[in-house]
């Protein structure tokens, strides 16, 4: 989640529903918002290699760009 609301801040602020969120309304600060995404991805690379076995971590490391690529689909129109 914190990807998708570093990558959608802008858009968030324009939407009644998440402009009441920490990084629109700017109690976070986009640096902030980062530095914890990262910390997220290391505690997360970390672990992954400390309880998984190899081929789900292949797995895992397989599917992690679904997660940033995510957001950004949000915002195409297909019609």
């Amino acid at each position: 989640m914190a990807i998708d609301d570093i990558l959608d801040h802008d858009i968030d602020a324009m939407v009644s529903r998440t402009k009441g969120r920490a990084i629109p309304r700017g109690s976070i600060s986009l640096e902030r918002a980062w530095m914890f995404f990262g910390i997220q991805v290391v505690l997360g690379v970390f672990l992954a290699q400390a309880l998984l076995d190899p081929v789900s971590c292949r797995f895992a490391a397989a599917a992690a760009p679904l997660f940033i690529i995510y957001p950004t689909c949000k915002v195409t129109s297909w019609n």
